[in-house]
């Protein structure tokens, strides 16, 4: 295999056992007879990925899951990249998964950029909720990775959030000066976590 300007000697069993790209690949140079891929001078080019990314997946392929080499952001985030474009779902579910459980854990906006560039849906959702749940709002920068109609949604949501929190609290207020009981920051804490999903929710449905 060639990536970029170097060149790699990889096992075809793994290629084709784990990768739905390489295994029809493979199929398709078996039908036209050609030799691509059984030289130096005849290597398989790879035009999308970078050589560090496939770096990153042939560990994972040769050494598997607990190799701590792809245990870092960045390999993961690289593993994630080129097991997306080859096919192998098996070292994409791993990168996913170890990201989902990274410590400490990926940012809302780096979630949400993830989960877009290599189709996570089950991420946007929470990231969305957690954006538009904390204090403060959006910074420059991460408007920027977010694009503007993301970024405009999101400002919708935590302002409808914030009106319906505020008429809560009134509700509330009003309760415990009619002696119809007081509400706890418990229960507050859960109806305030109920609303912003409901919002995220409403705001974002048109962009499923």
């Amino acid at each position: 295999m060639q990536v970029e300007n170097c060149l790699f000697r990889v096992h075809r069993y793994f290629l084709e056992r784990d990768s739905t790209f390489f295994k029809e690949f493979f199929q398709r140079t078996l039908i036209v007879g050609t030799n691509l891929g059984k030289t130096d001078d005849t290597a398989v080019k790879l035009q999308d990925v970078s050589r560090r990314e496939f770096e990153c997946l042939l560990h994972f392929l040769y050494h598997g899951a607990s190799n701590p080499q792809n245990d870092s952001i960045l390999n993961l985030v690289l593993l994630l990249s080129t097991s997306t474009a080859l096919a192998f779902p098996a070292a994409r579910t791993h990168a996913i998964s170890a990201l989902d459980r990274a410590s400490p854990p990926l940012d809302p906006v780096e979630r949400v950029f993830l989960a877009e560039k290599y189709d996570i849906p089950a991420w946007v959702r929470p990231a969305y909720v957690a954006l538009c749940a904390r204090a403060h709002p959006l910074e420059d920068a991460e408007a920027e990775v977010l694009g503007l109609q993301t970024t405009a949604r999101l400002a919708r949501a935590r302002e409808a959030v914030l009106e319906e929190k505020v008429q809560e609290w009134r509700r509330a207020v009003e309760r415990a000066q009619n002696g119809e009981g007081a509400v706890s920051k418990e229960d507050m804490e859960v109806r305030e976590a109920r609303l912003v999903e409901r919002v995220v929710d409403e705001i974002f449905a048109s962009s499923r």
